[in-house]
């Protein structure tokens, strides 16, 4: 593993750099807390770098040193150099590492997402999803070049008599280079996970193990706040507080906060700390049927199941009732869910308890949020397929309800086919819109539907069985925005969408004209996603080529940057993931993609960073760290390697320290093939 070697005191100097404030959140954030927001944030000294001329600071890396190695002094030595990579974890079989941060006393705190069996922790055995702390690793000032070198890749299991896999303890147990992983929280313990619909008799729905997000406070007496997100339907947030003894957590006091007021939430997956002290989180349900690259179901509010239909050729088909609007409409007590009011970012005040979602934003599967320094503009993507890179531009400063969404057009800098490791592109940035929209104005769209229920469905099927404009070729037209509804609004055809191509009165206003009905700039925030799609696959000649963009990425789950380099005059990047390079990415010979690249790192996946500019803009990507030859066309047997082991496959979780170095979580990107680890670790790695 020598070529795989990291740093790891400089690594340890590092985290505890960016942790090491309790007012500065996991991407650097200065961040305002009460009750003393006018406390500055602390700046440590970096650490010394090896100087190769002098040889101070520097060592050949072979001396022999214990794992229980004492403090480490101000000049350590082993100091990582670009291209080092080690890795820190493994979880259990199937877990997926989700909740990655640093604690401003150098502790370590992620979470255990969807293990796929029981496993256990010392002598306490779990069968669901954890959210945990790492005891006894302290990586201020514990870890070395030679602890970090202790830890490879878990064997592969045995088969049995029946291919089924014999687990063997290192598959089912957290393993670290050194300390132990304490589980602060279970799913389902003390209410954990619990989500408590609306009404006097509200439906209780079980804890899901799919913890996502952490954002860890600390507090002026010492304890301290972890908020957790939970990645389910209804979506949830937790508050655990917790009190710290002779370096061992106890949590004290576990709540799950109350969304109903705002009708609930769905797929919290990704939050951050604003630089203004609220917690963002997304939403990655939009209530979107499967595959991603539609608008939201046409059977979204189809009444019942095994619902049964005959179209005007007189062939029948059945339905079963929409997943999501079913559980939605158990959580608001009968009430039928908005499919518009989900899908959003959400901001929540820790202090007042308020939390409001910024539909300015875009309805899409939103992946984790970068906000710059300037308290105006954000990056992000989206953490599904056919997606584009987004920028948001708040008109007033701490305030994202009002702005400019953006959609990115990028240049691949080589020949199609070309290894994605040699890749790069050049950015431009596309307005959303052309026309001037309002808060106001897309509130007033989503509240549209709020009436909008299974009779709507009804009806619309009546009209399309008698023959009427409602009828969609041989298929029922809906009451939400088509497919169509998005080509025309994309193509600005004189903004009119057909009626017998899926619109309706809901669809596009009020206003009919000629067997048409007006398309006004809803599509952009309802349909966020598809809009973006559309503009990069519409074909159609009346297109406005200044507007293509590009929707092309595949599950870019990992989006982080380090707002104190971003303010510095050092080397500053926003880092993000590809988790997926076939389909689309790899069609060669596909005119309606910006991005052709090979399928050899296929669904391994890969790490990308854009330069941080003057004015906080971006107007390039770089390749950093591929995962790997996809080895899903050879004859795998059962449970080998897709994907290299000693290399990050699937990264869905990314911390960014204040030296540049980056902090590395894998995870399943969502693929149907996915190429994900069995046993999935956390990786510390240098930058090139």
């Amino acid at each position: 593993m020598a070529q795989f070697k990291f740093s790891a005191l400089a690594i340890a100097l590092a985290m505890g750099l960016a942790g090491c404030n309790s007012e500065v959140d996991n991407n650097g954030h200065d961040i305002i807390l009460p009750p003393n927001p006018g406390t500055p944030p602390i700046t440590p000294e970096p650490p010394p770098t090896c100087d190769p001329e002098t040889d101070d600071n520097c060592s050949d890396g072979d001396e022999d040193i214990d794992i229980d190695v004492p403090e480490c002094e101000e000049d350590c030595e082993d100091k990582t150099e670009p291209g080092d990579l080690y890795r820190v974890a493994t979880l259990p079989a199937g877990a997926e590492v989700s909740g990655l941060t640093v604690t401003k006393s150098g502790e370590l705190l992620f979470n255990v997402k969807s293990p796929a069996n029981s496993w256990s922790q010392g002598d306490d055995e779990f069968k669901t999803g954890a959210i945990g702390i790492v005891k006894g690793l302290n990586v201020n000032t514990d870890l070395t070049r030679e602890l970090l070198d202790v830890l490879d890749k878990p064997a592969l299991p045995e088969l049995d008599d029946e291919d089924k896999p014999i687990y063997s303890e290192q598959h089912l147990t957290v393993r670290l280079v050194q300390g132990d992983y304490q589980p602060l929280g279970i799913a389902g313990e003390d209410g954990l996970g619990v989500i408590t619909g609306k009404g006097e008799q509200p439906a209780i729905f079980d804890p899901s193990d799919r913890v996502a997000f952490n954002i860890f406070l600390d507090n002026e007496d010492g304890s301290a706040t972890l908020f957790t997100g939970w990645d389910t339907t209804p979506g949830g947030l937790s508050r655990m507080t917790l009190s710290q003894s002779e370096g061992i957590w106890t949590v004290t006091d576990v709540e799950m906060l109350d969304f109903t007021g705002i009708n609930g939430t769905a797929g919290n997956y990704a939050g951050t700390m604003s630089p203004w002290g609220t917690i963002l989180f997304t939403e990655t349900h939009a209530a979107n049927p499967a595959g991603g690259t539609s608008t939201t179901s046409k059977f979204f509010n189809v009444p019942e199941d095994n619902y049964s239909y005959k179209l005007k050729n007189g062939n029948e088909n059945t339905v079963d009732r929409h997943d999501f609007a079913q559980t939605m409409e158990q959580y608001l007590a009968g009430e039928f869910p908005n499919a518009y009011r989900y899908g959003f970012v959400h901001e929540f005040n820790p202090t007042t308890g308020e939390v409001r979602a910024l539909p300015m934003l875009g309805r899409t599967e939103h992946s984790q949020l970068a906000i710059m320094p300037d308290n105006k503009t954000v990056y992000f993507g989206h953490t599904s397929v056919s997606g584009s890179l987004m920028k948001f531009v708040a008109d007033t400063e701490k305030d994202l309800s009002e702005g400019t969404l953006y959609l990115s057009r990028v240049v691949q800098d080589t020949e199609e086919g070309a290894d994605p490791a040699e890749t790069g592109f050049n950015i431009e940035w596309v307005p959303l819109l052309t026309d001037s929209v309002s808060l106001q104005d897309v509130e007033a769209w989503i509240a549209e539907w709020d009436e909008i229920g299974t009779e709507a469905f009804a009806e619309t099927h009546a009209n399309s069985q008698n023959g009427s404009d409602g009828l969609v070729d041989n298929d029922l037209a809906s009451n939400y925005l088509t497919n169509n509804d998005m080509n025309q609004w994309a193509a600005s055809l004189s903004d009119f969408t057909w009626f017998t191509a899926g619109g309706n009165s809901i669809t596009g206003g009020d206003i009919y004209k000629n067997g048409r009905f007006k398309v006004d700039e809803r599509p952009a925030f309802l349909e966020t996603k598809m809009a973006s799609f559309r503009r990069q696959a519409n074909t159609n000649k009346s297109f406005n080529e200044d507007l293509r963009a590009t929707a092309a990425w595949r599950y870019v789950n990992g989006f982080a940057f380090n707002a104190n380099r971003a303010k510095s005059d050092d080397d500053a990047y926003i880092y993000f993931t590809n988790g997926d390079f076939n389909y689309n990415m790899s069609n060669t010979g596909n005119n309606s993609a910006a991005i052709v690249v090979s399928d050899r790192v296929g669904a391994c996946g890969g790490l990308y960073r854009m330069p941080i500019e003057a004015n906080y803009s971006i107007s390039r990507i770089e390749p950093v760290l591929m995962g790997g030859d996809d080895q899903n066309n050879t004859d795998l047997e059962e449970f080998d390697y897709r994907c290299d082991p000693n290399l990050p496959a699937q990264i869905n979780s990314i911390t960014v320290l204040d030296d540049g170095r980056l902090l590395l979580g894998e995870g399943d990107a969502g693929s149907a093939d996915s190429a994900g680890q069995l046993n999935k670790s956390i990786w510390l790695y240098h930058p090139e």
